[in-house]
């Protein structure tokens, strides 16, 4: 049996525990098989709920606390996935509280949101972690593209480089250069037969999910399982 540890970094409110749900369910042919029968306690159970949410036109909550999920594969291997506490991820100076949950960890899924209001702190959270990741495979998830993306856009398909075509993005190649080949468009919310986001505003004009159609959002993981050498 081989185990991997893959830890989900990033700041508050960028997605990704939205991401985790969504990439590993709502295309499960797409990635290796997983075994998701398991107590309800358990945080696959807690997930499948999540999706379930997801699908049903609901938020997901954003993680409290951070928590190992456990991943066994059909074939005998697992992947276990920490998803981190966004407010925890821009402290370096916590030293030990910071560094903690990289030891162990073979891969780092970096993630951050499409042109967000608070990206330069997102950012801030990527540039303070990427020097502990020496020796770890790494790769970096844009989430909510659906904002910058139209749904016919060749740029999902992720070209390398894809994201120097974006003059917002353009401008931060020295963030987005690190991670190489492996920066990945993806969409929760996905889009609607005619090429809407699949999502409604709110009372206050917040998105909020109908009849998602998640797109993309299984490739990193699909890398990492990859990559890390269970699959």
């Amino acid at each position: 049996m081989t185990e991997a540890r893959l830890l989900l970094w990033g700041e508050t409110q960028v997605g990704k525990t939205t991401l985790l749900a969504s990439g590993l369910l709502a295309h499960r042919e797409r990635l290796p098989d997983i075994d998701w029968n398991a107590d309800e306690d358990d945080a696959r159970a807690v997930l499948l709920r999540r999706w379930g949410d997801l699908s049903r036109n609901q938020m997901i909550e954003p993680t409290a606390k951070a928590n190992d999920l456990t991943l066994p594969l059909v074939n005998g291997n697992r992947l276990v996935v920490r998803d981190i506490v966004g407010g925890h991820s821009d402290n370096p100076h916590a030293d030990d509280a910071f560094r903690q949950p990289f030891d162990g960890a073979q891969g780092v899924l970096f993630v951050i949101e499409w042109e967000g209001r608070d990206v330069a702190r997102h950012k801030a959270a990527i540039r303070t972690a990427l020097p502990l990741c020496r020796g770890r495979k790494v790769g970096l998830a844009v989430t909510k593209c659906e904002r910058g993306l139209d749904a016919d856009d060749p740029h999902w398909r992720a070209p390398v480089g894809w994201w120097r075509q974006h003059p917002f993005w353009a401008g931060h190649a020295d963030l987005l250069e690190p991670f190489g080949a492996q920066v990945w468009p993806t969409s929760a919310y996905g889009f609607d037969a005619d090429g809407r986001p699949a999502c409604l505003l709110g009372e206050f004009g917040q998105p909020i999910p109908f009849q998602v159609r998640p797109r993309n959002v299984e490739l990193p993981f699909r890398w990492f399982f990859r990559e890390l050498g269970l699959i």
